[in-house]
This record gives structure tokens, sequence and C-alpha cells, in this order.
């Protein structure tokens, strides 16, 4: 199952901390889709594996252009992988 993060008035997370996703409880071993922009995908990802989430996809929201902003390094494609076995 796919789970988007969403605030907790509901709006699409950027999930730069847990304490923004607002339904971080519901992504427990489920994959996390969460918002591009504001802060490196290393920030995403934490948030995701402090929720429980078994994997993680960024996506662009609709307007937004490709940046790159990981916060990774030659590791990167490791954040593709799950999280848990």
């Amino acid at each position: 199952d796919v789970v988007l993060a969403l605030t907790a008035g509901g709006d699409p997370s950027l999930g730069c901390t847990l304490a923004e996703i607002g339904n971080a409880s519901e992504m427990v071993g489920k994959f996390a889709m969460i918002s591009r922009g504001t802060c490196p995908f290393l920030a995403k990802y934490q948030s995701a594996v402090q929720a429980g989430a078994a994997a993680i996809l960024i996506y662009n929201p609709q307007g937004r252009r490709n940046a790159t902003n990981t916060g990774f390094d030659d590791n990167f494609a490791n954040m593709s992988g799950t999280f848990q076995a």
C-alpha cells in the first residue's frame, strides 16, 4: 500500500521532519509518498524511516520542476530500496 504524507490539516506534506507528517502512523510497513520541496531527500527519508515506512516515493507536485537537493552522498540509490526486511 502507498500512503500520501499529509499535514495535520490534510494538505500534502513535505515530510522534512516527522512532526510535519500528520498521518505518520498510517505509514507503518507501507510506502510513504512524500512531495519534493524545501529540504533534502535525506530529511524526507529520515522522516519516513521514523514513521516506520517500508519504502519512500518522492514525487514532483504539479507545476514544479526537477531540482537536485538530495542530501545523499554517492550512495543515493539506496533510497530506492526497502527500509526493513
